[in-house]
């Protein structure tokens, strides 16, 4: 826990915080909506936590110029609904947004099922305002969409979760919105087929927004839930697949987009092209992490990514890891761009089995060797040379 909690209401009241924090040598940690699944939001050292949940202001939306400047206190999905309201577009969706912040997006480099497409967080950052670790505040990257000049400090401080500097406000570049979109849901016989189909939309010429995978034990499980809209089609593995754009040409990509998903080996192929019947199996994706725990009381989960060719022996390795260890293990995710979430899924009660789960979890590490004497900064690079060993 920490001594002490602070929630600034106004951006102002942040560098002064900081830096009384700084002289006296507590410890601080930035806070944002505390949704990440890493620890980055605890304050692990104790001192101060400070909650930039307060700082919720859209300050401008900028039809013109396509941008949008927000605190970072700001929720995902309010600031998806500000934007597409203008007939604009902010395509990072983590499967968190409508409880996630975008200031904790920006520290994290969130992604979600639209970076297929259009990438992640980061890359539509323009700027941001941070204060620093002594509490000094700084401006950094542009409001244009080019911006090459000089070293590129918004995206250093994108993904450093609060190391560098504590986010008081984003500069973000918007698109237009894409007038329609489609989902598919693909079914499979095993992953390697959905991992074929993912390849082949890919290179086939549909250009999907979102390619999303669940794998046996997710399929296996929403059959049993029955939550979906659409009635679950029969197979081991699932393929969610989106596409935007405009209507005449969506409706040719939809049906090549299904007709790649039949020539790897789908078994059923349901389109969904209602907003609500969309959004509904949207829903059941974006909860997929919370099903599974309410079915196993704990996991460990992790976020894996690989080339895009590699992405079959990823989910094939992760079923070996459980096989293994003897838990159960569920994959899933953004197949789009070689991101899955490997969880391994364990009930704490009978022991043994925990202790599977947290071995199948730890890299197998071999031990460097004994130094003679700790390293200096003149010695990194023998340092380096002797450390651990890991697969």
């Amino acid at each position: 826990m920490p001594g002490l909690v602070v929630r600034p209401r106004e951006r102002a009241e942040v560098a002064p915080l900081v830096r009384l924090c700084h002289a006296l040598g507590v410890p601080l940690s930035p806070r944002g909506a505390g949704t990440g699944t890493v620890g980055g939001c605890l304050a692990d050292h104790g001192g101060v936590v400070l909650d930039l949940g307060g700082l919720r202001s859209i300050v401008d939306i900028d039809e013109r110029s396509m941008l949008a400047i927000v605190e970072p206190g700001v929720l995902t999905g309010e600031l998806h609904r500000a934007v597409e309201a203008r007939g604009l577009f902010y395509p990072p969706d983590p499967a968190s947004l409508k409880i996630c912040s975008v200031g904790g997006n920006v520290a994290t480099n969130a992604g979600g099922p639209r970076a297929c497409k259009y990438g992640v967080t980061g890359n539509f950052v323009l700027g941001l305002d941070v204060v620093d670790g002594t509490g000094v505040s700084h401006e950094v990257g542009h409001r244009s969409i080019k911006g090459v000049t000089g070293y590129n400090l918004a995206g250093l401080l994108v993904g450093s979760e609060g190391t560098l500097g504590l986010i008081t406000r984003c500069v973000l570049r918007l698109i237009p919105r894409p007038p329609f979109a489609v989902t598919l849901l693909a079914s499979f016989a095993d992953e390697a087929a959905a991992c074929d189909a993912v390849h082949r939309c890919l290179t086939g010429g549909v250009a999907p927004a979102a390619l999303e995978l669940a794998d046996r034990t997710c399929t296996e499980l929403l059959a049993r839930s029955g939550t979906l809209a659409v009635e679950l089609p029969p197979g081991r593995a699932l393929l969610w697949v989106e596409l935007d754009g405009d209507g005449a040409g969506l409706d040719r990509a939809l049906l090549r987009a299904a007709d790649l998903c039949r020539e790897a080996g789908a078994l059923a192929v349901t389109q969904a092209t209602d907003a609500a019947t969309r959004d509904a199996l949207w829903d059941v994706r974006r909860a997929l992490s919370h099903t599974l725990r309410a079915h196993w009381p704990k996991k460990i989960s992790e976020d894996v990514a690989v080339p895009l060719a590699r992405l079959p022996d990823l989910a094939a390795a992760a079923r070996e890891i459980g096989a293994r260890h003897r838990v159960d293990v569920a994959s899933f995710g953004h197949a789009g761009d070689g991101n899955l979430h490997v969880n391994f899924l364990y009930d704490p009660r009978p022991a043994a089995t925990s202790a599977n789960a947290s071995t199948a979890a730890s890299p197998t590490c071999s031990p460097p060797p004994s130094p003679s004497a700790a390293p200096s900064p003149a010695n990194t690079a023998s340092a380096s040379a002797s450390a651990p060993t890991c697969r």
